[in-house]
């Protein structure tokens, strides 16, 4: 007879063996429901599992499945900390750390514009789940100062005008709608910028849930984790050239497109929690025609597919650790090559959350 944990016909291996059954069964049923979320589901919270590759790796190293999410070992609160990307986990203390923090992450699907009750957002359980978190992953730190080279990302360069880019009837018509900006600054403008300016319908004032989620981790001490930094997001917006981009924006205002209805549209299908019919909305790119359309298509693989690539490993590293809280816009999520579903292809369950 052996001795010790490896005794065959002993206790302790049986004991062994029932204490881990629940959590092998649980894992496998996890791992048979991964791959399986469907896009079109209605919901802007949502609650992810890591794989059951990542569950098994936490085991060896000891963590307790049993153990309640945010406490460690020895019942002390999971570190916090304020920065970037490498705050989150203290160097060098991955291991330690792991264990500590929950199994589950949330993924948060952002509108940039509006205010919680015209998007039917319940603030406390969306600061509840916050909490419940250890780290904040935003697409962009919104403290970031903006410096003075950011400016050729908005600015058309040195003998360019937007007038004799959209033309003199089309000008008149951006005039009319943006009266409170001066014509010699809007001539200085490139066209994605002066199409933003026309598609967000709130004054300054009106302070995103993107800033409140921000401002909620810095007061709670979280770590934060930003997905991008400002140039790389100008970047994205400017990616297509002004003389291209132009004809965009000229189709929209010859053709009487109205962009506070647009506006309305989109946070009706967010207030409805439908982001796959948002999605068919964007897809259809109403009214454009020929060049103008091929721009649009171009902005918006920059703006989506290109970015959502990027972060994808990045976002697949942190949500195996656990204990994230996940804010990016909403039309990253959806799709069949949206982050949620591309993430449930590599193993994770994504449920939606509850409110």
């Amino acid at each position: 007879m052996r001795t010790g944990a490896t005794e065959v016909g002993g206790s302790t291996a049986a004991l062994m063996a029932w204490c881990t059954l629940p959590l092998l069964l649980g894992a496998l049923a996890l791992q048979a429901r991964a791959g399986d979320f469907d896009w079109r589901t209605r919901g802007v919270l949502f609650r992810v599992e890591p794989p059951l590759a990542a569950i098994q790796q936490d085991i060896g190293r000891g963590g307790d499945p049993t153990r309640p999410a945010g406490a460690d070992p020895a019942g002390q609160a999971p570190p916090s900390g304020d920065g970037d990307a490498g705050d989150a986990v203290p160097s060098g203390q991955g291991d330690a750390y792991a264990p500590a923090s929950p199994r589950h992450s949330y993924v948060f699907a952002t509108i940039h514009y509006g205010d919680p009750d015209t998007l039917l957002l319940y603030l406390p359980r969306l600061r509840q789940r916050l909490s419940e978190s250890r780290v904040l992953v935003n697409e962009v730190d919104l403290e970031e100062v903006w410096q003075p080279e950011y400016e050729t990302y908005r600015k058309l360069a040195t003998g360019q005008s937007l007038r004799r880019l959209i033309g003199d009837q089309a000008f008149a018509e951006l005039q009319a709608q943006l009266p409170d900006t001066p014509p010699q600054a809007l001539d200085t403008l490139k066209p994605w910028v002066a199409m933003s300016m026309l598609e967000f319908p709130f004054g300054a004032e009106t302070r995103s849930i993107d800033a409140m989620l921000q401002d909620w981790a810095g007061q709670a001490g979280m770590a934060r984790v930003h997905l991008e930094n400002l140039p790389d997001q100008l970047a994205a917006l400017d990616c297509v050239p002004p003389t291209d981009y132009a004809k965009v924006l000229e189709q929209r205002l010859l053709s009487g497109w109205s962009f506070d209805l647009d506006a309305e549209r989109t946070a009706g299908y967010y207030r409805e929690r439908d982001l796959a019919a948002w999605l068919d909305d964007v897809d259809s790119m109403h009214g454009l025609t020929g060049a103008a359309l091929a721009a649009e298509e171009e902005a918006r693989r920059c703006l989506i597919s290109v970015r959502n690539e990027r972060w994808l490993p990045v976002l697949d590293g942190l949500l195996r650790q656990g204990g994230h809280f996940v804010a990016v816009g909403a039309i990253h999520l959806t799709g069949d090559e949206g982050l949620l579903a591309q993430l449930s292809r590599r193993g994770f369950e994504i449920d939606v959350e509850p409110w």
